[in-house]
C-alpha cells in the first residue's frame, strides 16, 4: 500500500545510536486533514525530518499561554478541510521548537510544543549530549496526526504525539534539499534552502550580548524577559561574530532576482569558522585596533568558500498580518478581508560551507583571525 512520502528519497539517512532500515520518510501534508488517529500501518517505522530552525523558551507568567488555531478535522469527513473550533484553545508550554520539513518540497515548517521542563530534556536528549540544536537535523520518529497548527495561520502544524527524536549525521548539504526563497501569504512561515552560492559578510565585529549557552548558536540576544530554549550555558563571556549578510536571491517563478540582506546575523556555528572563541574574546576587550584585522580575516575566509563550493544556506520569513481596525466587528483582527501582508526580515539559521573539506585546509586556517596568538607567533597551521 502506498501512502504520501513514499516517493521521497532518503535511502543515505544516518541516524546517530540507530539504524535506519525500513524507516519511511513521511512530511506534515501526509499527516495533515485526516480524521482521527493514524492507524499502525499509516506510522510504524515513519520518520518526520526536520531541521531545527528556532527554540522559544516560555517564562511562567502570561506568557507561557500561546494560541493555537484549534483546527481539527470535521467529523465523518475523512480529508476534509479542517474546521476552526471556538472558542480558541489555550496551550502552555515550556519551549517551542520550528522546523523546517525537509520531506517537503514547498518550504512547509512545522513546530512541537514541549509543556514542561521534562518533555523538552526528552525531546531534545540526543541532541544535548551531542550539542546539537539550531541548524542540525533531527528525525522524529513515528509521528501522529497534526491536530492543531501555531498562530492564526495552517502554515505550521503542530506535532504533539511522537515516538522519539534522533540527531541525523548526514551533512546538511546532503540531507536538506533546496527549497526557493519565497515569501509567502499574510500570517504564513516558509523556510528556503539553497546550496554552493556566494555570499557576503560584511561589517564583521564581536558583541557578547547574546545568550551564553550554544543550542541556539547564540543566535538569540540575551533577554530575561524572553528566556533563551538553552538548556545549558557556558562560563566566560559568550562572544559572537555578527557581521551583516547578503546574497542574491535567483529568480523564481514570477519573483525577480534580488538582493536577501540580514543585518545583523549571528551564529556561534558560523562565527568559529572565523575565529576560535579565545580570539574572539580578544577581538572584543581590543576592538579598537582589531576590528580591521578581524574583518579581513573574515572578507578572506568568505571570499575562499566562494570560490570553493560556496555557502549552504538554510532559513526562514514570517509575513505578518495586520487587521483594519476602523473595522469595529473585527474583533480578532482575522477576518480575511481585513488584513494586509507586511514584508518582515528574513532569518539565517544556518550558513557553513557546503563543502565542509575546505575549511581543512592548512590555507583556510591560515586566513582565520588568531587573536593575540599571532603576536606570539602561534598562528602558524598545527
Amino acid at each position: 500500500m502506498v501512502f504520501p512520502g513514499d516517493a521521497l528519497d532518503f535511502t543515505g539517512l544516518e541516524l546517530a545510536d540507530r539504524p535506519t532500515a525500513n524507516i519511511r520518510v513521511v512530511n506534515v501534508d501526509s499527516l495533515n486533514n485526516l480524521a482521527g488517529a493514524l492507524s499502525l500501518e499509516r506510522r510504524v517505522n515513519t520518520g518526520l525530518v526536520g531541521l531545527v530552525l528556532s527554540v522559544t523558551h516560555g517564562l511562567k507568567q502570561d506568557s507561557t499561554e500561546i494560541y493555537r488555531s484549534g483546527l481539527r478535522s470535521a467529523p465523518g469527513q475523512g480529508g476534509a478541510s479542517r474546521q476552526r473550533l471556538d472558542p480558541r484553545g489555550r496551550k502552555n508550554y515550556d519551549r517551542i521548537v520550528i522546523l523546517a520539513d525537509v520531506g517537503s518540497n514547498h518550504g512547509r515548517c512545522f513546530a512541537v510544543i514541549l509543556e514542561n521542563n521534562t518533555k523538552s530534556h526528552h525531546f531534545f536528549r540526543t541532541g544535548l549530549r551531542r550539542q546539537l540544536g539550531v541548524g542540525n537535523v533531527y528525525l522524529i520518529k513515528e509521528p501522529g496526526a497534526v491536530e492543531n497548527s501555531l498562530g492564526s495561520t495552517e502554515s505550521v502544524s503542530v506535532i504533539s504525539d511522537y515516538n522519539a527524536v534522533l540527531s541525523v549525521i548526514n551533512p546538511v548539504s546532503i540531507a536538506v534539499a533546496e527549497v526557493p526563497f519565497v515569501y509567502p501569504p499574510g500570517g504564513h512561515t516558509r523556510y528556503f534552502c539553497y546550496h554552493g552560492r556566494t555570499v557576503t559578510l560584511g561589517m564583521a565585529t564581536v558583541c557578547n550580548d547574546t545568550c551564553p549557552g550554544s543550542f541556539c548558536d547564540r543566535q538569540n540576544e540575551r533577554n530575561p524577559r524572553r528566556p533563551c530554549g538553552c538548556f545549558h550555558f557556558g562560563q566566560g563571556t559568550p562572544c559572537v561574530i555578527q557581521c551583516q549578510f547578503e546574497m542574491t536571491i535567483p529568480a523564481h517563478d514570477a519573483s525577480p532576482e534580488e538582493l536577501l540582506v540580514v543585518p545583523a546575523f549571528r551564529s556561534k556555528r558560523t562565527g568559529e569558522l572565523f575565529a576560535a572563541d579565545q580570539a574572539m574574546r580578544f577581538a572584543f576587550q581590543n576592538s579598537q585596533p582589531e576590528e580591521p584585522l578581524l574583518r579581513n580575516a573574515v572578507d578572506q575566509c568568505v571570499a575562499h568558500v566562494n570560490a570553493n563550493g560556496g555557502w549552504s544556506v538554510i532559513g526562514w520569513i514570517r509575513t505578518g498580518i495586520q487587521a483594519d481596525v476602523s473595522d469595529a466587528n473585527n474583533i480578532s483582527g482575522l477576518a480575511h478581508e481585513n488584513m494586509s501582508s507586511i514584508t518582515t526580515k528574513p532569518h539565517v539559521s544556518y550558513l557553513y560551507p557546503t563543502n565542509a573539506a575546505v575549511i581543512g585546509t592548512a590555507e583556510y586556517r591560515n586566513m582565520r583571525y588568531a587573536g593575540d596568538e599571532a603576536e606570539n607567533g602561534d598562528n602558524a597551521d598545527v
